[in-house]
């Protein structure tokens, strides 16, 4: 039997008060775009997951064909306080129930936060727990605003390698995050190509090795 790439990737966007003025949803429909050029190109099969996070948790799309991806337009609107632990759980727990069969398949969770946690109705320690036990087909990757919510993320369960930094302090600073998109999916899909399903440091990978 044919066995295919078939990845799962699940974008946890920050949707605070704070994000406002960053230009989410064109640089968010920008690499949409370019993950579905490199899916064929790569020959891989790639669903999309889209969660937005404020005081609460939305999800805006769940397991779709990128293929089928048209815009973020009209679903994203910041304000509000910062809920990332129950965003991620909330991701992570819906994957979880995806059926794995007849392919090659692997999830990626990648998180975005301008900001620390200061919503969520889950503790810390349930995130720890909830990321602990992902299988070994799991990657999970997180975007902070500084070094104190790296050390923040690392606390709550995220590796030192799959936890980066983006600048937050100009206007146009998001544009720098799908920057860092474009370069994880790239190394990411050259991973899935050489058989590889999981890593824990998703912002070291080297594609040329």
């Amino acid at each position: 039997m044919l066995q295919n790439y078939i990845n799962h990737i699940s974008l946890v966007i920050d949707e605070s008060g704070s994000m406002q003025g960053q230009p989410v949803v064109a640089v968010v429909d920008k690499e949409l775009e370019y993950l579905k050029r490199r899916s064929v190109e790569l020959n891989q099969e790639t669903r999309i997951s889209l969660y937005k996070f404020s005081g609460a948790v939305d999800c805006v799309m769940f397991d779709m064909d990128v293929m089928r991806f048209k815009s973020l337009k009209g679903y994203y609107v910041p304000g509000g306080s910062t809920a990332l632990i129950d965003a991620v759980i909330k991701s992570a727990e819906d994957m979880r129930k995806l059926p794995e069969l007849y392919g090659d398949h692997a999830f990626l969770q990648y998180v975005i936060t301008d900001g620390e946690e200061n919503a969520s109705s889950k503790k810390p320690e349930y995130l720890r727990s909830t990321l602990s036990m992902l299988k070994d087909n799991w990657t999970t990757a997180c975007l902070v605003p500084d070094a104190r919510g790296k050390h923040e993320a690392k606390k709550l369960g995220f590796s030192d390698d799959s936890v980066a930094i983006w600048d937050t302090s100009s206007r146009n600073a998001f544009e720098s995050v799908g920057k860092q998109f474009s370069y994880a999916m790239d190394n990411y899909m050259q991973m899935r190509a050489s058989g590889v399903r999981s890593t824990t440091g998703l912002f070291t990978l080297d594609s040329s090795n």
